[in-house]
């Protein structure tokens, strides 16, 4: 258990650096450039950062089975985990085509009009 808790707060840390780093990042690009640059070039990078959001899950489901007894030795968790696959890999997908496509925001703008 205790290797799954520094598992676990050590994924919980590098999201938290992520975090800040890109928010630093967007903040300072906003001082280099206007918002209507900053969304020409988003723009154009989307299909580039789609495809490595799509590389990124397919990463995830690939290295679930060598993940897994990294993060716990205790073998019902670990039966659970790797039984819990799928079902991360469907709520990844689900959130990459409803977030990461924009359709959230499509709905809002919808609804918004």
């Amino acid at each position: 258990m205790n290797r799954l808790f520094r598992g676990m707060t050590g994924l919980i840390f590098l999201l938290t650096v992520t975090v800040i780093l890109a928010t630093l990042i967007v903040l300072l690009w906003a001082q280099l450039e206007s918002m209507d640059t900053i969304s020409r070039r988003l723009e154009v990078a989307s299909p580039w950062l789609s495809a490595l959001r799509i590389s990124l899950i397919g990463l995830v489901i690939g290295t679930w089975p060598r993940l897994v007894p990294w993060l716990t030795r205790h073998p019902a968790a670990r039966r659970g985990l790797l039984a819990a696959r799928w079902r991360v890999a469907a709520w990844l997908a689900i959130l990459e085509i409803t977030l990461g496509q924009g359709m959230v925001g499509e709905f809002l703008a919808e609804i918004l009009r």
